[in-house]
């Protein structure tokens, strides 16, 4: 594998014939399917000296996308930091602790206007930003055109990825609470027993959780290959894509586990330093100074990393489609070519 590939990389030229994601034709020949290994190369060869030109796009997609989430996690784990703040200070008194709880409770009812948006804004844009995403890098990958308009290209037919958020979030939350359930039981029903049971059920379901989580994760891959397809037929499509690769996928992120811990020290850092200035009224220039530059070294670690691994995830999800062309799929099949004869 040569260090600079170049823009029009097919793994599948010595192939003939198109390959068909969803299986609804027999092309003669079986894809080859990369290891792990390979494909973290053929990602890393892919992104070597191509960082900056990926830069702005990724740019508009963070400020966008994980800035507005980071906003809401930071300020429900604030009215947390608060509500806790009021249970210690109630001390022992009854009363007192009584008075606090029911303040709480209140304060979790009355939604602050600005939260409120944000969850409602990321509802609406996850789905097609997401997609657009996806969309960048598959055509860095490929080598087509991208730039940072690539990164709307979900909002020119915003409901099928919308639809596709909206239902794989639904999916999840009904799947974690199934697997939350038995657990709960097991801690109602107060001895020890109960509890283990209901412990290595919620494991158990929790391992389904993962795997049909993976199951759908090509979705927004598919849905960027082919924009005529309902959101539905994605994520079916997505499903039978990653039928028997479930752990493959798994492995593939595993193995990125210390990039990914690297990438979050420098931020989990800042964050301890944010809810310290803020529990105990520090102000100083110096203070937040130290909390800028941490969220700038965790940026400079983050981009990178989250570009190797999305791009390492096109090379799988294109590995299992075989298509590594620059065109978009349409719902039309290709006709096969004639096969070379090694092939037949």
């Amino acid at each position: 594998m040569n260090d600079n590939m170049n823009r029009n990389y097919n793994p599948y030229d010595n192939m003939q014939g198109p390959a068909d994601p969803f299986g609804q034709q027999n092309f003669g020949f079986n894809i080859p399917k990369f290891p792990i290994r390979q494909i973290k190369r053929i990602a890393h060869n892919r992104l070597k000296g191509h960082v900056f030109e990926l830069l702005p796009a990724f740019l508009i997609y963070f400020i966008l996308m994980v800035i507005p989430m980071g906003i809401v996690y930071t300020m429900n784990n604030l009215s947390n930091l608060e509500d806790v703040q009021t249970l210690l200070q109630a001390g022992n008194d009854p009363a007192a602790l009584v008075e606090a709880a029911s303040q709480a409770a209140n304060a979790a009812t009355e939604s602050n206007p600005l939260t409120s948006f944000l969850e409602i804004y990321i509802l609406i844009a996850t789905g097609p930003l997401t997609l657009g995403f996806c969309t960048l890098i598959l055509r860095f990958l490929r080598g087509g055109e991208f730039g940072p308009g690539t990164v709307f290209e979900g909002f020119k037919r915003p409901f099928q990825p919308i639809l596709i958020a909206i239902a794989m979030d639904i999916i999840s939350t009904l799947c974690a609470t199934a697997a939350a359930l038995p657990i709960s039981m097991g801690l109602l029903g107060g001895t020890a027993n109960s509890l283990m049971i209901g412990a290595i059920c919620s494991i158990v379901l929790l391992v389904f959780v993962v795997i049909i989580s993976i199951r759908l994760k090509m979705s927004f891959y598919i849905a960027s290959d082919d924009r005529s397809m309902s959101f539905f037929t994605c994520m079916k499509a997505s499903w039978t894509l990653m039928k028997g690769n479930v752990k493959r996928y798994f492995l593939l992120m595993l193995s990125f586990i210390g990039w990914m811990i690297l990438a979050a020290i420098p931020f989990s850092i800042a964050e301890g330093f944010f809810k310290s200035a803020l529990s105990q009224g520090l102000s100083s220039a110096t203070t937040w100074s130290v909390i800028g530059l941490l969220c700038l070294v965790g940026l400079i670690i983050y981009i990178p990393v989250t570009l190797y691994i999305q791009i390492s995830e096109a090379v799988f999800y294109s590995n299992l489609s075989g298509n590594f062309s620059t065109v978009n799929r349409t719902t039309e099949p290709t006709q096969p070519e004639p096969q070379s004869p090694e092939l037949q």
